[in-house]
């Protein structure tokens, strides 16, 4: 190789830094707490490969990424059983070393929390059971898995990020809702990553909104999902999006992303009892139109998905 060609290729591979990405943040004892002993799946995101399974309390689900980026003084709160097998240890270090020196980050799940000791064999098995198929659900091999057909299962007990969790169970009570206002269930506004532009977009949808709440210029709109407001905006206006036979209209608001009401409400912790309601609708439409009649909620609107 000619010495100009050689000179070339060493200052490309020295420049090629690749920046390693930190390590989690561990769980605070709040969030250790109320997760309880919990069964734990560790992905690779470069092939959505689920890699290590694992079980534990507290930061144990971040430990084996702790330990192999030598950040030891992060493994206090982490509680689980020692590994005995050398080669699962080597093979486990080796994978995340590998993942973060190519540039990414592992991406940590909870399989199952708030898992109690089982007081028989059945029992133990189906908990088995169930935390395999839901490692399953977040890797490829769970689109064809006939355990999840029809599947009914609550949504709190499925395979969830960590990062989900720590914000659910970190989560303060939401203020006083203001009157008037609309409260809007969108559960693909709860997506990793999304923007309060996207979640716009998601929760305008089709609603049957009421002559009532379209005349309040300005109306406080939050959406929510998994019982975190995700998203508060202001709707200044309406437009039909549909017309059915039966005489109805279908409406979309037009407004704004409200980053006073996004400081005071977005990420606090929703529950029906805010609107003064025992449970949400089904439609994942509620209105607050005055406080003598909290939670009014106005009938069959359709969501988009």
């Amino acid at each position: 190789m000619p010495d100009a060609l050689r000179l070339a290729v060493m200052r490309t591979l020295s420049t090629e830094v690749v920046v390693r990405k930190p390590a989690p943040q561990p769980f605070t004892e709040k969030v250790g707490k109320r997760l309880g002993q919990y069964v734990f799946a560790l992905r690779d995101p470069r092939n959505d490969q689920v890699f290590h399974v694992g079980h534990g309390t507290g930061n144990q689900v971040f430990a084996p990424v702790f330990e192999a980026l030598g950040e030891l003084a992060n493994l206090e709160g982490a509680d689980g059983p020692a590994e005995s097998n050398a080669a699962v240890t080597a093979a486990k270090i080796a994978r995340i070393r590998e993942i973060y020196d190519a540039g990414s980050a592992v991406e940590h799940f909870v399989l199952l929390r708030s898992v109690a000791a089982a007081t028989d064999s059945a029992a133990t098995t189906d908990e088995v059971v169930r935390g395999i198929v839901e490692a399953l659900r977040i890797t490829d091999a769970g689109e064809g898995l006939t355990n999840l057909a029809g599947d009914t299962s609550d949504k709190d007990a499925r395979a969830t990020r960590v990062e989900e969790l720590a914000l659910r169970y970190s989560a303060d009570p939401a203020p006083e809702l203001p009157t008037p206002s609309i409260v809007l269930h969108v559960p693909a506004s709860a997506r990793p990553g999304a923007t309060p532009e996207e979640i716009y977009e998601l929760a305008r949808a089709e609603w049957s909104a009421g002559a009532a709440v379209r005349a309040e210029i300005g109306i406080p709109v939050l959406v929510f999902a998994d019982s975190i407001i995700r998203g508060a905006f202001r709707a200044q206006s309406w437009e039909v999006s549909t017309r059915n036979a039966d005489g109805s209209q279908l409406w979309r608001f037009n407004g704004t992303v409200d980053d006073e009401l996004a400081a005071k409400y977005v990420g606090t912790e929703v529950t029906p009892h805010n609107v003064g309601l025992k449970k949400w609708p089904v439609s994942g439409w509620v209105t607050r139109l005055t406080t003598a009649r909290p939670g009014a909620v106005m009938p069959g609107p359709r969501k988009s998905k």
